[in-house]
């Protein structure tokens, strides 16, 4: 087949049960760059080991359906992975033959059959009994070559039987949005013969199963007036009402995919709407969705601001009839555009330097952060700072410490996010200093929680301070021009992070108001922080498991160094600072699917600190282990490795057995673990691995082919002393041990003595 189809506008899935044959199989079609590989066990849901439903058109069985348990069930799931209208290519035995039952009549395998209605005796079924079976199904223009068995003996004994998938409509439901637009989509999607439902964004119980799911109602907002009361309609149709029906669809059985839709809420090419930021905050929902569900997830798609409804639905259905893995994208004039971030050099600027007749104004000023920022803002030139807080305490050591150094510090009780105690807190001020020029919003509230399980009073808590504070500060910026308003966002904002899907969406619309705030003279900058060392709000295990996903403390040196760059050069609105180690960050993120936004920030080299637990000739002399070992030895060498190190990730019990065909996430491994086991193993072969490292090759069995073929295609050290070099190409196995032996079954007691003996040298 692959000669015959075109490379650039085809993609081909080879899968086999075996990882070694899907080795072998990349070796020797290396050419054809079109080709995927993957480890498919077809009595399985397809769905459960990371294969889309109805994406393939063609789908190709070569002699392996007769091999398992239930045709029925084999057949049903070949079936569910072709697109309406896709095509089946059968290649299959339709009778006994004596020299296959002499061959593979010998093994357990060709007997482990159990639709006894089927086959009663036999494994085979002849082609009448297909076309059957394919009929019953809801397979048509069925069809087999050569159409009936002829005279000859051994010809005819084959078969190709071709059938056609059938015209399954698609499943789609729409919740919430206007109704135009509403309409439009069920009219294009009924005019393919798919099938659409369309709910209320209120609706309260699980959604019914669907291949696509969209998520509609956060449009409505993109003509939102910017106006204090809009925060509670943008908390409760960008956050908390598409978080409760996400819930919902992840603990359902369906296997749709979500997909969340905005209109205008990102600046792409000038477009965007005037009040896009209301929006926003979906995309926090969705980016910690893909990570909490990734088999759910589908994508975020932001849509022109100043298109009708037509233009927005048949843009809308481009964009998820895409499906080439891009999950963040944003449609202008019909072109696309995706998201990457990608690394920026700090600015150069002159030195920070706060006005002396100028009151500066700290929210969450009372908290550990806080002090250090008002402090900092003292060494700066402030000679007056505000810290409010609802639990003021002036008698603290850091409110002590920047009075010792000659500053005013003048402390107010309240609640940002309360526009009367606001302007009560400003008036505060000017009676006892001089007007407010400049307000750091740091106030928070943190919480966490995945998303089935999240309430609605954490999710109110948690975006009160960043929705309703932001827009009382702005009402204070328009009413007496600030020189700065900086606001405190979180790189949970872009990334993502398990259990803070509601405060990445309370930091989105920080950035989104500082990208699109049209403020008198203020200048509004909103900078994504990773952690700090001082960390108030987040507790001891939390903060361990943000060092684990790789975002490393910042020291208060560095971190305010690089707040003031930003700040004095005036370059940019929005901007990250963290401290990142991305190797292990993108290893945890793409554990169970690939991020395309992180695919500009490469990957990291192997460095001291992956190889804590080895040194460098430990390593090395495990890679030439290896690759010296006789060929027929290697991955069984590799197997028990990678067994031995995926049972001290997951901490089981001393010789509790890891199946090495069975999905490592099956095995209870979780993301971090992932980024472990990857660390691991990393520490053993010497190189980096890839981030999709347990995506790409989930269960032990296909990892370890993965490293052989690293470790052979890698360059060899040169060898030293008297140990002769051994090479995979030219190492002889003993001759007691045949060629042909697969199984340790099948060998003698001799052969087993010699095949342990020649392993035992290996590891000496």
């Amino acid at each position: 087949m692959l000669p015959l189809l075109p490379a650039g506008i085809v993609e081909y899935t080879f899968t086999d049960l075996s990882p070694l044959f899907l080795e072998r199989a990349a070796h020797q079609f290396d050419s054809y760059n079109f080709v995927e590989w993957r480890v498919l066990d077809i009595e399985r849901s397809p769905v459960e080991q990371g294969f889309d439903l109805g994406r393939y058109d063609v789908v190709i069985a070569a002699n392996v359906l007769h091999a398992c348990a239930d045709l029925r069930v084999a057949v049903t799931h070949a079936r569910d992975l072709l697109a309406p209208s896709g095509l089946l290519l059968l290649l299959e035995g339709l009778q006994p033959q004596r020299w296959v039952d002499l061959s593979f009549g010998l093994t357990d395998g060709w007997w482990r059959f159990s639709d006894a209605e089927l086959r009663p005796s036999y494994p085979l079924i002849d082609r009448g009994a297909w076309h059957q079976l394919l009929g019953d199904i809801g397979f048509t223009d069925l069809a087999s070559v050569p159409e009936a068995a002829r005279g000859s003996a051994g010809v005819g004994q084959q078969a190709l039987i071709v059938a056609r998938a059938p015209m399954r409509p698609r499943r789609w439901s729409l919740l919430g949005g206007p109704r135009d637009v509403a309409e439009h989509l069920t009219a294009l999607l009924r005019l393919r013969g798919d099938t659409v439902t369309c709910l209320t964004a209120e609706r309260s119980v699980p959604p019914p199963a669907a291949d696509h799911w969209i998520y509609l109602d956060a449009i409505g907002l993109a003509d939102a007036t910017n106006t204090q009361d809009r925060s509670e309609q943008c908390a409760e149709s960008a956050v908390a009402r598409p978080l409760g029906a996400l819930a919902q669809l992840a603990g359902t059985g369906n296997a749709g995919k979500a997909w969340l839709v905005t209109q205008g809420a990102h600046s792409v090419q000038g477009q965007v709407a005037a009040a896009g930021r209301w929006q926003a905050p979906l995309w926090g929902v969705g980016r910690v969705f893909a990570l909490e569900h990734p088999t759910r997830w589908g994508g975020l798609v932001d849509l022109p601001p100043d298109v009708g409804a037509a233009d927005f639905a048949r843009t809308l259905l481009d964009a998820i009839d895409s499906d080439d893995g891009e999950d963040q994208s944003a449609w202008r004039h019909d072109q696309r555009f995706v998201c990457r971030l990608i690394p920026a050099p700090m600015p150069t600027a002159p030195p920070l330097r706060l006005r002396t007749d100028a009151t500066y104004l700290i929210t969450g000023g009372f908290g550990g952060l806080g002090l250090l920022v008002a402090r900092w803002l003292v060494e700066h030139g402030a000679q007056h700072v505000a810290l409010l807080g609802r639990r003021p305490n002036m008698s603290a050591p850091g409110v002590r410490a920047i009075v010792a150094l000659g500053a005013q510090v003048i402390g107010l009780a309240g609640d940002v996010a309360d526009r009367a105690a606001l302007q009560t807190a400003v008036a505060q001020i000017a009676r006892q200093a001089p007007p407010v020029r400049g307000v750091l919003h740091l106030a928070a509230e943190f919480n966490t929680a995945r998303i089935s399980e999240l309430t609605v009073p954490q999710i109110q808590a948690t975006l009160r301070p960043k929705l309703a504070g932001t827009l009382a500060l702005e009402e204070l910026a328009r009413a007496a021009p600030l020189d700065f308003l900086v606001l405190f966002s979180s790189t949970t904002a872009l990334l993502g992070a398990a259990g803070l899907a509601h405060y990445a969406a309370a930091n989105l619309f920080l950035d989104a108001t500082a990208e699109q705030f049209q403020g008198r003279g203020t200048r509004l900058l909103s900078v994504n922080w990773g952690t700090w060392e001082a960390m108030r709000l987040a507790s001891q295990v939390e903060q361990q498991s943000f060092r684990e996903a790789g975002l490393e403390p910042m020291g208060q040196i560095e971190a305010l160094s690089a707040l003031g760059q930003l700040m004095s050069s005036g370059a940019t609105t929005n901007a990250v600072l963290a401290r990142v180690d991305w190797a292990q960050l993108k290893a945890l993120h793409e554990a169970r699917r690939e991020r395309p936004l992180l695919r500009r920030l490469g990957q990291a080299p192997v460095t001291a600190t992956h190889k804590s637990a080895l040194d460098d000739h430990a390593v090395v002399t495990f890679a030439q282990r290896i690759a010296a070992a006789p060929a027929r030895l290697r991955l069984d060498l590799l197997i028990e490795h990678v067994q031995q190190e995926v049972a001290r990730v997951l901490a089981l019990p001393d010789k509790a057995p890891v199946a090495p065909t069975v999905g490592l996430f099956d095995l209870g491994m979780d993301s971090l673990m992932a980024v472990e086991l990857k660390r691991r193993l990393e520490r053993s072969v010497g190189f980096p691995l890839p981030s999709t490292l347990t995506f790409n090759y989930p269960n032990a069995c296909a990892l370890a082919g993965f490293l052989e073929s690293q470790i052979m295609a890698a360059p060899r050290p040169p060898h030293s002393g008297n140990t002769p070099a051994r090479s995979a190409d030219t190492e002889t196995v003993p001759a007691t041990v045949p060629a042909d032996l697969q199984s340790l079954d099948e060998l003698s007691e001799e052969e087993l003595e010699m095949r342990l003996k020649s392993r035992l040298d290996l590891l000496r």
